[in-house]
Formats: structure tokens, C-alpha cells, sequence
């Protein structure tokens, strides 16, 4: 008798347990009784809908995003689930995460989708020649829009960070042909001679990163440094129209490593910030302008490669107007603004949507063999 009621009691045990264990996180939902890891995800989180008579098929699903993205202990399951792959089986459960040697992480532009990076490194994704031929002329009508209005016009692209720092990608991405979209772009802009002002960073990065990191392990962008390094070339080939504008050096014997910090924005899409920490910053003073601005107004079209350029390119132009990296050139903006040049930079997975202006621009498909 006394054995069965043990049983009971123990199988209501279980019962209540499990019970408890489903109902928690609702519990956790309305009453916040503990302080999960903060959400980081860059995107506004679904809000709770209101019920609508007329279209209650619609508050299903938007019930379903609200319930999606606010379940109790969410970011907590997430950041385990992510230790436990990335830790145990070196694999990332975030799609655009790449985990690398070295605790290196890249970042998959595909599975956003956010342009072509893990495919363009691959070499599986070449441009068409119809797609190059639109490119270039794309660039040459830029060109001669801003010929005609006397402005200096200079595009710049920044190399995707497995262009520099391919080596530390696992073997399981090895590479099917060598040659990518970047270098067929340039193949085929330097066999029409001086066809666009388009600058390469691609060289300028690969060879600065044996001395110091020019990207970081855990961001998708390059660092202080690689900033710097693409803003000297910037300042370099607008020197060619803008006479006496001249880099500002580092201050001798300034360059160093910081110590380490938390991990970038791959690091926080796996909510591991704390524990992948960032080990590539480089901090380093510019020698003293004494002369200050000598410039007026830069337009200066970027994507967030862009930002970390402000700081440098300030010592030169007294004013800097951004504009949105995939939105067509509004010329008669640009002419009120009187520049004294346009920049238009972008890193080299957008190099078919920047060109055409287009974030969803249908990009032309290679021929088959």
C-alpha cells in the first residue's frame, strides 16, 4: 500500500513538474520575474496586435510574430543553444554567422539576404557578361554626369572581410574558382582604360594586415585601422583634382593593440559578446592639423563601411553630407550643396545593388555552360 502511494506521489511529482516547467516561460512573458540577456537583435521586435472582427486571420499571424519574439527566456535559449554548437561542435545555429579559426567569425550576407559574400569568395556566383557590360556602363554615365558638372567623382569599394582574411576560414570553404565579381569588374574596367574612377582597397587592406589587423575577429566591418588605411588611398586619388590635399600621418610610435573588449556584431548575433571578446582593435593618434578644414562639402554616399571614415576625412572637408547608399544620385541636390567632391563608397558584397542603385536589383543570371 505505502509502495503505491509513493508511486502516486511521485508521478504527481512529475506531473507538477513538468507542469511548471511548460508554464514558465509564460509566467516569465507577463511577469518578468528574472533578467534575461538583453536582445540583440537590430530589428524592432513584434508588438502585441489588437484583436480586429474583420480579419481575425490576421491577428493569427501577427499573434504568432508577437508570440515569436517576446517567449519567455528567449534570449537566454538562444545564447545557450548557441554555446552549446558554437563550444561543443564549432557550428553556428545563426544562418549568417560563419565561425572561422582562431575564433574568428565571418559573416554570411546570403542568408539574410544582405549581397553575395560567402558565394562571391567561393567564386559560384561570377557575373555574366551582360551584368558586367551594365556595370560598367552604369559607372561611365555616373562618371560623365559629374564630368559635366565639374565635380570630383570617386567610388570606392572596400574588400569583404574573407578577401583579406580568407586563411582563416575552415577548409569545408574552399574556394571552386579563384577569380571573383571584384576581379572581373576590374578586369574589365581597366581593358576600357580610364572608363570610372573606381578605387580598389582590396591590395592597399591585404598588404596593411601583415603589419597590423585592418578587420575585426568578431565584427563584420574593418577596424580603426583598415579605416584609415582606405581613407589615405581616398584622400590620395581625390589629391589628383583637389590640389594640396594631403593624408595626416600617424603619430610616430602611436600604434598599438587595445586590450580586449566584447566581441562585435557576429559576436552579439550569437548573444556570445561576453564571451567571444574582440582582440583587433588598433588605437593610434593622427598627427596635429594645424591648418583644419581647407575644404568645403564632401557628398559622401556609404554604407555603414562609411561611419568609421568621418573621424579622418572631418580633417579635411568642413562639411560631409551623407547620402543613403542604394537611393539614385539626386543631382540637383548635389549642385545645391556645391561639393567639392562625391565620394561613393561601398563594400565589395554590394558591388551589383550599389552600382544599379537598387538594394533589389534582379541581377542578371550567367549563361549556362
Amino acid at each position: 500500500m505505502k509502495t503505491l502511494q509513493r508511486t502516486r506521489w511521485r508521478t504527481h511529482g512529475w506531473i507538477m513538474l513538468f507542469v511548471a516547467a511548460i508554464s514558465l516561460p509564460s509566467v516569465q512573458m507577463y511577469c518578468g520575474f528574472y533578467r534575461e540577456f538583453d536582445n540583440l537583435e537590430n530589428r524592432p521586435m513584434a508588438p502585441l496586435p489588437s484583436f480586429q472582427w474583420k480579419r481575425p486571420g490576421l491577428m493569427t499571424g501577427q499573434l504568432n510574430a508577437y508570440l515569436n519574439d517576446h517567449f519567455g527566456f528567449r534570449p537566454d535559449l538562444i545564447r545557450w543553444n548557441c554555446r552549446l554548437r558554437m563550444e561543443l561542435l564549432g557550428t553556428s545555429p545563426i544562418p549568417t554567422v560563419i565561425p572561422g579559426r582562431d575564433s574568428w567569425l565571418f559573416y554570411c550576407a546570403e542568408a539574410v539576404p544582405d549581397g553575395n559574400s560567402l558565394n562571391d569568395y567561393l567564386g559560384t556566383i561570377p557575373l555574366s557578361d551582360t551584368e558586367l557590360w551594365k556595370l560598367k556602363h552604369r559607372l561611365e554615365t555616373n562618371r560623365q554626369a559629374f564630368e559635366k558638372l565639374n565635380i570630383p567623382y570617386l567610388v570606392v569599394i572596400a574588400p569583404n572581410k574573407s578577401t583579406v582574411y580568407g586563411e582563416f576560414l575552415l577548409d569545408e570553404h574552399r574556394r571552386n574558382r579563384p577569380v571573383t565579381r571584384m576581379d572581373q569588374l576590374m578586369d574589365v574596367l581597366r581593358s576600357a582604360g580610364d572608363a570610372a574612377p573606381v578605387l580598389d582597397l582590396r591590395h592597399v587592406l591585404q598588404a596593411a594586415s601583415k603589419n597590423w589587423p585592418v578587420f575585426y575577429k568578431t565584427d563584420t566591418h574593418w577596424n580603426r585601422f583598415g579605416a584609415y588605411m582606405g581613407y589615405r588611398e581616398i584622400i590620395r586619388n581625390l589629391g589628383k583634382s583637389l590640389a594640396g590635399l594631403e593624408t595626416i600621418q600617424v603619430a610616430p610610435g602611436r600604434l598599438k593593440l587595445d586590450v580586449p573588449r566584447q566581441g562585435g556584431d557576429l559576436a552579439q548575433l550569437l548573444y556570445m559578446q561576453d564571451l567571444i571578446m574582440e582582440e583587433n582593435e588598433v588605437s593610434f593618434d593622427l598627427a596635429e592639423n594645424t591648418e583644419g578644414p581647407r575644404w568645403g562639402t564632401l557628398i559622401l554616399r556609404h554604407d555603414s563601411f562609411g561611419d568609421a571614415l568621418y573621424p579622418y576625412l572631418r580633417q579635411h572637408f568642413s562639411k560631409i553630407v551623407n547620402i543613403a547608399p542604394f537611393a539614385p544620385f539626386d543631382y540637383d541636390r548635389i549642385v545645391r550643396e556645391r561639393p567639392s567632391a562625391v565620394v561613393h563608397l561601398f563594400v565589395e558584397r554590394y558591388i551589383v545593388q550599389a552600382i544599379h542603385d537598387s538594394f533589389f536589383y534582379p541581377e542578371e543570371a550567367p549563361a549556362g555552360p
